[in-house]
Protein backbone atom coordinates (compact mmCIF):
# COMPACT_ATOMS: atom_id res chain seq x y z
CA UNK A 1 0.00 0.00 0.00
CA UNK A 2 2.85 2.37 0.79
CA UNK A 3 4.32 1.75 -2.67
CA UNK A 4 0.96 2.43 -4.33
CA UNK A 5 0.61 5.66 -2.34
CA UNK A 6 4.11 6.75 -3.37
CA UNK A 7 3.42 6.02 -7.03
CA UNK A 8 0.17 7.98 -6.94
CA UNK A 9 1.84 10.94 -5.25
CA UNK A 10 4.62 10.90 -7.85
CA UNK A 11 2.12 10.88 -10.75
CA UNK A 12 0.19 13.77 -9.22
CA UNK A 13 3.40 15.74 -8.77
CA UNK A 14 4.23 15.22 -12.44
CA UNK A 15 0.74 16.47 -13.41
CA UNK A 16 1.20 19.59 -11.29
CA UNK A 17 4.65 20.14 -12.78
CA UNK A 18 3.16 20.15 -16.30
CA UNK A 19 1.53 23.50 -15.49
CA UNK A 20 4.60 25.27 -14.09
CA UNK A 21 7.64 26.75 -15.81
CA UNK A 22 8.73 27.15 -19.41
CA UNK A 23 7.49 24.98 -22.25
CA UNK A 24 7.95 24.76 -26.03
CA UNK A 25 6.08 22.92 -28.74
CA UNK A 26 4.74 22.69 -32.26
CA UNK A 27 1.25 23.00 -33.77
CA UNK A 28 -0.73 22.54 -36.95
CA UNK A 29 -4.22 23.48 -38.08
CA UNK A 30 -6.38 25.46 -40.45
CA UNK A 31 -7.06 29.14 -41.12
CA UNK A 32 -10.12 30.63 -42.74
CA UNK A 33 -10.78 34.28 -43.49
CA UNK A 34 -13.85 35.91 -41.96
CA UNK A 35 -14.34 38.50 -44.71
CA UNK A 36 -12.91 39.83 -47.95
CA UNK A 37 -12.96 43.14 -49.79
CA UNK A 38 -15.39 45.72 -51.12
CA UNK A 39 -14.79 47.70 -54.33
CA UNK A 40 -15.48 51.40 -54.86
CA UNK A 41 -15.18 53.30 -58.15
CA UNK A 42 -13.30 56.60 -58.02
CA UNK A 43 -14.11 59.46 -57.99
CA UNK A 44 -17.64 57.96 -57.95
CA UNK A 45 -19.76 55.61 -60.04
CA UNK A 46 -21.79 58.32 -61.94
CA UNK A 47 -18.53 59.87 -63.20
CA UNK A 48 -17.81 56.68 -65.15
CA UNK A 49 -20.71 57.43 -67.51
CA UNK A 50 -22.50 54.15 -68.06
CA UNK A 51 -24.62 52.95 -65.12
CA UNK A 52 -23.40 49.40 -65.88
CA UNK A 53 -20.12 50.09 -64.06
CA UNK A 54 -21.92 50.56 -60.73
CA UNK A 55 -22.65 46.82 -60.43
CA UNK A 56 -18.95 46.17 -59.72
CA UNK A 57 -19.24 48.12 -56.45
CA UNK A 58 -19.92 45.09 -54.28
CA UNK A 59 -18.41 42.79 -51.69
CA UNK A 60 -15.90 40.15 -52.77
CA UNK A 61 -15.55 37.11 -50.52
CA UNK A 62 -11.79 36.75 -50.91
CA UNK A 63 -10.87 35.88 -47.31
CA UNK A 64 -7.88 33.48 -47.40
CA UNK A 65 -8.28 29.83 -46.39
CA UNK A 66 -5.57 27.22 -45.91
CA UNK A 67 -3.43 25.03 -43.68
CA UNK A 68 -0.83 26.27 -41.20
CA UNK A 69 1.97 24.94 -39.04
CA UNK A 70 4.38 26.45 -36.57
CA UNK A 71 5.89 26.55 -33.10
CA UNK A 72 5.22 28.13 -29.70
CA UNK A 73 7.07 29.03 -26.51
CA UNK A 74 5.46 29.88 -23.21
CA UNK A 75 5.55 30.04 -19.42
CA UNK A 76 2.98 29.00 -16.80
CA UNK A 77 2.47 29.93 -13.14
CA UNK A 78 0.22 27.76 -10.96
CA UNK A 79 -1.68 28.71 -7.82
CA UNK A 80 -3.89 25.85 -6.70
CA UNK A 81 -6.21 25.07 -9.60
CA UNK A 82 -5.56 28.39 -11.36
CA UNK A 83 -2.99 28.69 -14.17
CA UNK A 84 -1.73 32.02 -15.49
CA UNK A 85 0.92 32.44 -18.18
CA UNK A 86 1.92 33.80 -21.54
CA UNK A 87 2.61 32.27 -24.93
CA UNK A 88 4.31 33.46 -28.14
CA UNK A 89 3.86 31.58 -31.39
CA UNK A 90 4.47 31.89 -35.11
CA UNK A 91 2.90 29.96 -37.98
CA UNK A 92 3.61 29.59 -41.66
CA UNK A 93 0.42 29.52 -43.72
CA UNK A 94 -0.65 28.45 -47.17
CA UNK A 95 -3.82 30.57 -47.13
CA UNK A 96 -5.26 32.10 -50.27
CA UNK A 97 -8.64 33.51 -51.28
CA UNK A 98 -10.05 34.80 -54.58
CA UNK A 99 -13.39 36.20 -55.68
CA UNK A 100 -14.53 37.40 -59.11
CA UNK A 101 -17.54 39.08 -60.65
CA UNK A 102 -18.12 39.27 -64.42
CA UNK A 103 -20.69 41.32 -66.34
CA UNK A 104 -21.15 43.15 -69.65
CA UNK A 105 -20.83 46.93 -69.81
CA UNK A 106 -22.44 49.03 -72.54
CA UNK A 107 -20.60 52.32 -72.91
CA UNK A 108 -20.42 54.66 -75.92
CA UNK A 109 -22.42 52.33 -78.15
CA UNK A 110 -20.19 49.30 -77.52
CA UNK A 111 -20.74 46.35 -75.20
CA UNK A 112 -17.69 44.66 -73.68
CA UNK A 113 -17.26 41.92 -71.06
CA UNK A 114 -15.67 43.15 -67.83
CA UNK A 115 -14.36 41.15 -64.90
CA UNK A 116 -13.44 42.27 -61.38
CA UNK A 117 -11.20 40.18 -59.14
CA UNK A 118 -10.09 40.42 -55.52
CA UNK A 119 -7.38 38.28 -53.94
CA UNK A 120 -5.92 37.93 -50.43
CA UNK A 121 -3.02 35.79 -49.27
CA UNK A 122 -1.51 35.28 -45.81
CA UNK A 123 1.80 33.47 -45.41
CA UNK A 124 2.86 34.30 -41.82
CA UNK A 125 0.85 34.74 -38.64
CA UNK A 126 1.88 35.06 -35.01
CA UNK A 127 0.65 36.05 -31.57
CA UNK A 128 1.85 37.16 -28.14
CA UNK A 129 -0.90 36.23 -25.68
CA UNK A 130 -1.80 35.86 -22.03
CA UNK A 131 -3.43 32.58 -20.95
CA UNK A 132 -5.72 32.25 -17.92
CA UNK A 133 -7.24 28.92 -16.98
CA UNK A 134 -8.20 26.34 -14.42
CA UNK A 135 -7.63 22.64 -13.88
CA UNK A 136 -11.20 21.66 -12.97
CA UNK A 137 -10.70 17.94 -12.29
CA UNK A 138 -9.17 16.27 -9.24
CA UNK A 139 -6.24 14.70 -11.12
CA UNK A 140 -5.12 18.14 -12.44
CA UNK A 141 -4.45 16.71 -15.92
CA UNK A 142 -6.86 18.91 -17.93
CA UNK A 143 -6.39 22.67 -18.33
CA UNK A 144 -9.28 24.81 -19.65
CA UNK A 145 -8.12 28.28 -20.62
CA UNK A 146 -9.02 31.59 -22.22
CA UNK A 147 -6.41 33.56 -24.12
CA UNK A 148 -5.94 36.96 -25.73
CA UNK A 149 -3.34 39.50 -26.77
CA UNK A 150 -1.46 40.79 -29.79
CA UNK A 151 -1.62 39.29 -33.28
CA UNK A 152 0.43 40.04 -36.38
CA UNK A 153 0.52 38.73 -39.92
CA UNK A 154 1.98 39.23 -43.37
CA UNK A 155 -0.78 39.82 -45.89
CA UNK A 156 -0.74 40.26 -49.68
CA UNK A 157 -3.73 41.83 -51.41
CA UNK A 158 -4.47 42.73 -55.02
CA UNK A 159 -7.47 43.52 -57.17
CA UNK A 160 -8.37 44.45 -60.73
CA UNK A 161 -11.25 45.64 -62.89
CA UNK A 162 -10.53 45.04 -66.55
CA UNK A 163 -11.91 44.27 -69.97
CA UNK A 164 -11.97 40.48 -70.09
CA UNK A 165 -9.24 39.09 -72.33
CA UNK A 166 -7.65 42.48 -73.16
CA UNK A 167 -5.30 43.01 -70.16
CA UNK A 168 -6.47 46.60 -69.81
CA UNK A 169 -8.29 48.33 -66.99
CA UNK A 170 -7.52 49.24 -63.38
CA UNK A 171 -5.54 47.36 -60.76
CA UNK A 172 -3.60 47.67 -57.53
CA UNK A 173 -1.70 45.54 -55.03
CA UNK A 174 -0.11 45.80 -51.60
CA UNK A 175 1.87 43.53 -49.27
CA UNK A 176 3.20 43.94 -45.76
CA UNK A 177 2.86 43.19 -42.05
CA UNK A 178 -0.22 44.16 -40.04
CA UNK A 179 -0.69 44.33 -36.27
CA UNK A 180 -3.91 43.69 -34.36
CA UNK A 181 -5.42 41.55 -31.63
CA UNK A 182 -6.71 38.05 -30.96
CA UNK A 183 -8.95 36.22 -28.47
CA UNK A 184 -9.80 32.57 -28.03
CA UNK A 185 -9.61 29.54 -25.82
CA UNK A 186 -8.60 25.93 -25.61
CA UNK A 187 -8.08 22.68 -23.78
CA UNK A 188 -4.75 21.16 -22.80
CA UNK A 189 -4.13 17.67 -21.41
CA UNK A 190 -1.05 16.58 -19.44
CA UNK A 191 0.01 13.20 -20.86
CA UNK A 192 2.85 12.67 -18.38
CA UNK A 193 6.61 12.91 -18.63
CA UNK A 194 6.43 16.67 -19.20
CA UNK A 195 4.31 16.36 -22.40
CA UNK A 196 0.95 18.03 -23.00
CA UNK A 197 -1.51 17.92 -25.90
CA UNK A 198 -3.70 20.94 -26.73
CA UNK A 199 -6.57 22.01 -28.98
CA UNK A 200 -7.13 25.73 -29.51
CA UNK A 201 -9.37 28.24 -31.32
CA UNK A 202 -8.44 31.88 -32.05
CA UNK A 203 -10.27 34.78 -33.66
CA UNK A 204 -8.03 37.62 -34.83
CA UNK A 205 -8.48 41.10 -36.30
CA UNK A 206 -5.58 42.84 -38.03
CA UNK A 207 -7.59 45.94 -38.92
CA UNK A 208 -8.24 46.94 -42.51
CA UNK A 209 -6.40 48.01 -45.65
CA UNK A 210 -7.31 50.22 -48.63
CA UNK A 211 -5.60 49.58 -51.97
CA UNK A 212 -5.87 52.09 -54.83
CA UNK A 213 -6.24 50.67 -58.31
CA UNK A 214 -4.75 52.69 -61.19
CA UNK A 215 -5.24 52.55 -64.95
CA UNK A 216 -3.09 50.23 -67.07
CA UNK A 217 -2.99 49.70 -70.85
CA UNK A 218 -5.94 52.06 -71.45
CA UNK A 219 -5.86 54.30 -74.54
CA UNK A 220 -6.52 57.14 -74.23
CA UNK A 221 -5.39 57.25 -70.60
CA UNK A 222 -8.20 58.32 -68.25
CA UNK A 223 -7.95 61.38 -66.00
CA UNK A 224 -5.83 60.70 -62.89
CA UNK A 225 -8.79 60.96 -60.52
CA UNK A 226 -10.31 57.84 -62.06
CA UNK A 227 -9.50 54.53 -60.46
CA UNK A 228 -10.69 51.88 -58.05
CA UNK A 229 -10.35 51.31 -54.33
CA UNK A 230 -10.58 47.91 -52.65
CA UNK A 231 -11.21 47.99 -48.91
CA UNK A 232 -10.05 44.81 -47.16
CA UNK A 233 -11.10 43.66 -43.68
CA UNK A 234 -8.21 41.57 -42.35
CA UNK A 235 -9.74 39.18 -39.85
CA UNK A 236 -10.24 35.45 -39.54
CA UNK A 237 -10.36 32.25 -37.54
CA UNK A 238 -7.74 29.66 -36.60
CA UNK A 239 -8.32 26.14 -35.26
CA UNK A 240 -5.24 24.11 -34.36
CA UNK A 241 -3.83 21.30 -32.27
CA UNK A 242 -0.37 21.09 -30.77
CA UNK A 243 2.02 19.33 -28.44
CA UNK A 244 4.17 20.97 -25.74
CA UNK A 245 7.13 19.80 -23.68
CA UNK A 246 8.03 21.33 -20.34
CA UNK A 247 11.55 22.78 -20.39
CA UNK A 248 11.82 23.38 -16.64
CA UNK A 249 9.81 24.23 -13.54
CA UNK A 250 10.35 26.59 -10.64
Amino acid sequence: MLAAFSAGSSAQAQDFAAWTGFYAGIHGGYHWGASGGSLTLLPDAPAWGSPDYAQFQRSYDSGPDGALGGAQLGFNWRSGTFIVGFEADISHLNADGRATYAADVTDGGSTLPFIAESRQEMDWFGTLRARIGITPFADQRVLVYFTGGLAYGRVETDHSLEVAGFNAGYGGSSSGWELGGTVGGGLEWAMGGGWTLKAEYLYYDLGDRDVRGRAFNLTPAPAPEFGTNMHYDLNGHIARVGVNYQLGGY
